[in-house]
């Protein structure tokens, strides 16, 4: 039994070490949750692609798209970790109104299929346009602070 317990103990250890690797915080960057709705002219806004791009160093870019109720979650880096970093962000807006493949990230909620098995999105329900100035980081005079979780962030838009 002693000869099995020591076979057998390198193969515990090595497992209890590879246990510990690999968790959802360790594969991307330390995050907070963060959802809310983007709001333009006081309506929500559907069909937005919102960017926080950083304002400084040390921070990675988060986005997330509006559902059909202004709605929407931020995820962060390559891997889509959820949430977003603290710190400061300008806000970027893209309208994905219109472009075949802007709706990778959006829910079923708003995907329609109609009976030839095709997919539509439904149309933008908010009479608001996004101005041209929150289409880039350098123009955009919108900014935010995440500092900490939160699920009802409002992003307003005159």
């Amino acid at each position: 039994m002693n000869k099995l317990a020591l076979t057998l103990a390198p193969l515990v250890v090595f497992s209890i070490v590879l246990s510990g690797c690999g968790g959802g915080s360790t594969n991307g960057p330390a995050t907070v949750k963060v959802s809310g709705t983007l709001k333009v002219g006081g309506a929500p806004k559907a069909n937005v692609q919102i960017t926080l791009s950083p304002i400084g160093e040390g921070l990675q870019a988060a986005s997330g798209n509006t559902d059909d109720t202004g709605r929407f979650m931020l995820t962060t880096g390559q891997t889509g970790t959820p949430g977003a970093m603290k710190g400061k962000y300008k806000v970027v807006l893209r309208s994905l109104a219109g472009e075949d493949d802007a709706y990778m990230n959006q829910t079923e909620d708003n995907i329609q299929r109609s009976e030839s098995g095709t997919e539509t999105v439904e149309p933008d329900q908010s009479n608001g346009e996004i101005p041209k100035k929150y289409e880039k980081k350098e123009t955009s005079d919108k900014e935010i602070e995440i500092t900490g979780a939160t699920s009802d962030l409002v992003i307003e838009i005159e």
